[in-house]
């Protein structure tokens, strides 16, 4: 489980969030999240944020280290969705490689904005459906379903308009989990 967790300035804003940052929120809702994740699968964690886009945590074990980096996001960037996605999907293959295309693979985007201008994800989308096993799942938090991440049938889309329904969302990414089956990747 690779984690996209968007720390651009709008997650900063208060709407949808109960009163909190949306960014608190996000961070509020990882440690069930992690919690559910099986121990023997890997989590890792990528954000954009004042410090940019960066690989945060390689996947592994180490759910403590997961959220202290989580908890270390601190909302004040732009939206670089696909340079993101791209991010997350080098780390999920190198992932694959150390395990010779065993296993399954999800990347889990937590955002709640439209990408930068250049940053479209949808073209970084269709190569990850045409060429891997990656499953996309991505939790639109305060943003409606007309969202470049949400193509019915080939990624799995969930709006979040409140703090529950955010955990909600990724609690469905480990019950579709339980569903899926890899194929392996292709050379």
């Amino acid at each position: 489980y690779l984690v996209v967790l968007d720390g651009s300035g709008s997650m900063n804003e208060y709407r949808c969030a109960d009163g909190k940052r949306k960014i608190d929120v996000a961070k509020q809702a990882m440690p069930e999240f992690v919690a559910a994740v099986p121990v023997d699968a890997n989590i890792g964690l990528v954000v954009f944020d004042d410090d940019g886009l960066s690989l945060r945590l390689p996947l592994g074990k180490d759910r403590n280290e997961f959220l202290r980096k989580v908890n270390s996001v601190d909302a004040d960037s732009g939206t670089p969705l696909y340079s993101a996605v791209m991010l997350g999907r080098k780390e999920l293959e190198h992932q694959a490689h150390r395990q010779q295309g065993y296993g399954e693979y999800y990347l889990v985007i937590v955002t709640d904005g439209e990408a930068n201008p250049g940053q479209d994800p949808t073209e970084a989308v269709n190569s990850i459906i045409a060429e891997t096993p990656i499953v996309i799942h991505t939790i639109g938090f305060c943003i409606d379903e007309n969202h470049s991440l949400n193509q019915p049938g080939r990624t799995l889309y969930k709006t979040a308009t409140n703090p529950e329904e955010l955990k909600q969302g990724l609690e469905e990414v480990l019950a579709e989990a339980s569903a899926f089956n890899s194929n392996g990747f292709t050379d």
